[in-house]
C-alpha cells in the first residue's frame, strides 16, 4: 500500500514508476482533473494529492486539490467548509473527504517511512513561503520547518524519547548536507538555524 502505510515507496527500485502507473490508471476515467466529470467525484482528487506527493510531485497533488475546490468536486461541493455529497440529492453529505483533503495537505509538508523523515518533500514550485510547526513524524517525532522565499530558514525536531533522526529534503542543502543523521535526546529540541 503506497498511503498512508508507505509499504511500497520510491525508496524501493521501480516502485516510483510503479505508483505513477497506478495514479495514471485510476485517473484514466477522467480527461483531466479539473473538468467535470461523473467517473471520478470527491476522494478521486483528495486521493490522488497525497499518491502524487509520495512520489515527490507537489505540482500535481496541488493540482488535484485546487480541481477539487474549482470544480465543486466533480459539481457536488455543497458548504463552504468542502462538505459534499456522493449521490444526487442532499442526503448523502459525506465527512471522509474534506478530512482526506486537509490529511493531503499535510503530506506535502513532513512525511517519514522507513526510519526516514521527510522534510517538504512534495512542495507544489508555487509555495515560496511556508511553515509548519510540531506535525508529528513516525515515531512521534515533532518537526517543525520553515521556507521564506524558496530558502529553508529553520528546521527543528523535538521528541519525548532518544532516538537517532536520519532527515532528508529537496531544500535541505543549505543547512546540512543530506542525509542528515543525528542523536536526539527527549524533551531537548534539535534546531538547525540558517545563519544569515
Amino acid at each position: 500500500m503506497v498511503h498512508p502505510f508507505y509499504d511500497r515507496n520510491i525508496s524501493q527500485p521501480g516502485e516510483r514508476c510503479r505508483i505513477h502507473r497506478s495514479i495514471e490508471r485510476w485517473q484514466s476515467f477522467s480527461e483531466a482533473p479539473d473538468r467535470l466529470h461523473q467517473a471520478l467525484v470527491g476522494y478521486s482528487f483528495t486521493g490522488a494529492a497525497p499518491l502524487h506527493s509520495a512520489i515527490g510531485d507537489g505540482d500535481e497533488a496541488y493540482s488535484y486539490l485546487s480541481a477539487f475546490l474549482a470544480t465543486r468536486a466533480g459539481g457536488r461541493l455543497r458548504f463552504p467548509d468542502t462538505q459534499y455529497y456522493e449521490h444526487d440529492g442532499n442526503d448523502a453529505t459525506t465527512v471522509e473527504t474534506p478530512l482526506t483533503f486537509a490529511s493531503a495537505v499535510c503530506d506535502m509538508l513532513p512525511k517519514s517511512w522507513d526510519g526516514t523523515i521527510r522534510v517538504f518533500p512534495a512542495l507544489p514550485s508555487h509555495w515560496k513561503d511556508v511553515r509548519f510547526d510540531n506535525l508529528l513524524a513516525d515515531g512521534g517525532v515533532a518537526v517543525s520547518a520553515e521556507l521564506s522565499g524558496g530558502r529553508l530558514v529553520w528546521l527543528g525536531f523535538a521528541s519525548r524519547w532518544k532516538r537517532r533522526l536520519r532527515i532528508v529534503s529537496p531544500v535541505l542543502g543549505e543547512l546540512a548536507q543530506a542525509p542528515l543523521e543525528f542523536a536526539l535526546e527527549p524533551q531537548v529540541p534539535r534546531w538547525l538555524i540558517r545563519d544569515d
